[in-house]
């Protein structure tokens, strides 16, 4: 058993203003997981949802933010499958 792992990160399109315009609803998100199950014929051992901070989207207000010492943090959603991959 080799354990891997994918993630499916949400599009994000920002305008000229460096906002998001649009960014990829979570449930289209889980969708798309479970199609490349599906297609992929693998034996999931889990699904989580990451939080994790992008500095590409770093003067982006529209999102989630936290300030910290060194400014503002933003934070996406992405999910995470963690599969076996069937090779020993």
């Amino acid at each position: 058993m080799a354990i891997q792992f994918v993630d499916f990160v949400p599009d994000i399109q920002v305008n000229v203003w460096q906002r998001i315009k649009k960014a990829t609803d979570p449930h289209k998100l889980v969708q798309e997981a479970n199609r490349w199950i599906k297609k992929a014929k693998v034996k999931v051992i889990n699904v989580e949802t990451l939080v994790v901070p992008n500095p590409n989207l770093e003067n982006y207000q529209s999102l989630p933010a936290t300030k910290t010492a060194h400014g503002t943090a933003i934070y996406i959603q992405i999910i995470r499958v963690w599969y076996d991959d069937g090779t020993i």
